[in-house]
């Protein structure tokens, strides 16, 4: 059995419906599964009349960590889940391999060729581009863009179930959950620009240049799109596979495909039945469903400076195990911190994020072990006789020496 699955929070699934038609009608045999990066409160009923299978955070270990989710925005975590529910499907037994397509993706003819591809191949990739830009305007537009956001669309990937393709889906698993953000500056666009390490780490990896794979706004350059008399596509005389509308909610899909198609009719009706049919499907009450995670518990907005303090800080994350808290018996939140402290002390533009460096030496004002200070006395004899405690007692002290130094530790034993 091959799967496809597809990630997004809740309120894109309705758009990802003129995907999930388009699997149905062009690849029947396919079970579709959804990667779901929010909480799916009331709707798990209507959604499996949807998709096969779902997995959302909860269904995978270590993923419904507040700390982890915290320090993501919506399209990082929807992003970072792709591997791990990757990983998931190469488990089912009945699994013979993995496809994925980005939501906002639509089939327009068959997948043979591509299922004979990953019956032959472990990994399979598409490339932003196929064929060099032959203009300014399209090298800084295209060519250089792939080179800040990586060279193969992780709109896109194919896995085999077997050794090799497991061992990737673990490899990107593994760097995803510590680094899946939106730091160009740091090498890093989320899943994708791992993704260029991959011929070099794996064996049997085959990079797809068939030019009706994962058309999209920056590669319309040289692929020209065109409408035979029975209504299927066509580009560069090969059949339209699947098409990329990825930036279409911003305006920059237009706005590129206008710039590099402005005169073939058949790439603006493709853009017109896109804006009609997700426009439609828009209206559904899903869509207007907010992400479970944009918001501290009492209803306020998360800043996106505050995710990347958060998320770069290891004594926050100690302090604050649940950064969504706006309110403590102690007052002890991370909103109350960042409202009083953290917001004068950092200067975060979202245009232009820190780099991943973690800061080794947290601020003396994060005060995370003392409200354990009074306990050690009473039960210091526990030390020798128990191993666990006697663990917990060394973590306090390295912590503690870690956050205050010496003197912290003096000050540990007095008291």
């Amino acid at each position: 059995m091959i799967y496809a699955f597809t990630s997004c929070a809740l309120n894109y699934t309705p758009k990802s419906k003129a995907l999930l038609r388009s699997l149905r009608e062009h690849a029947p045999d396919i079970k579709v599964c959804l990667a779901l990066a929010d909480d799916i409160r009331e709707f798990e009923g209507e959604l499996l009349e949807q998709f096969d299978h779902i997995y959302s955070l909860a269904d995978i270990e270590g993923l419904m960590d507040k700390s982890w989710v915290f320090g993501h925005n919506i399209v990082e975590l929807c992003t970072a889940i792709k591997p791990f529910v990757l990983r998931k499907l190469l488990d089912r037994e009945d699994c013979e391999a993995v496809f994925y397509f980005d939501p906002d993706m639509v089939l327009f003819s068959d997948i043979n060729e591509m299922i004979k591809d990953v019956r032959e191949n472990d990994i399979l990739l598409t490339p932003h581009l196929t064929d060099p830009e032959t203009t300014i305007r399209g090298i800084e537009d295209n060519e250089l863009s792939a080179l800040k956001h990586g060279t193969y669309n992780l709109g896109y990937v194919g896995v085999r179930n077997c050794d090799e393709g497991k061992r990737f889906a673990k490899w990107w698993s593994d760097r995803l959950k510590n680094y899946c953000r939106e730091d160009i500056p740091a090498g890093i666009f989320t899943d994708q620009k791992w993704i260029d390490l991959v011929p070099g780490f794996f064996d049997n990896v085959k990079i797809l240049r068939h030019n009706g794979y994962n058309v999209a706004s920056w590669n319309l350059t040289n692929r020209n799109v065109t409408r035979l008399k029975n209504g299927t596509y066509k580009v560069n005389d090969v059949p339209l596979v699947f098409y990329h509308f990825t930036g279409f909610d911003s305006g920059s899909h237009v706005l590129m495909a206008n710039r590099y198609s402005a005169n073939n009719s058949n790439v603006k009706d493709l853009v017109m039945w896109y804006t009609d049919t997700t426009a439609e499907l828009a209206k559904h009450k899903m869509a207007q469903v907010p992400w479970a995670y944009a918001n501290y518990d009492d209803g306020t907005p998360i800043m996106a400076e505050e995710r990347i303090i958060y998320r770069q800080r290891a004594d926050l994350k100690i302090t604050f195990p649940n950064p969504f808290l706006a309110s403590a018996k102690n007052d002890r939140t991370f909103k109350s911190w960042w409202q009083t402290t953290g917001k004068a002390e950092h200067s975060v533009k979202e245009s232009s994020p820190p780099s991943l460096v973690e800061i080794t030496k947290p601020k003396k004002y994060i005060k995370s072990t003392r409200p354990f200070f009074w306990q050690l006395p009473s039960k210091l004899y526990k030390f020798c006789v128990q191993p666990v405690f006697r663990k917990n007692v060394i973590n306090l002290i390295n912590d503690t020496y870690r956050y205050w130094g010496l003197k912290g530790v003096i000050k540990l034993f007095i008291r």
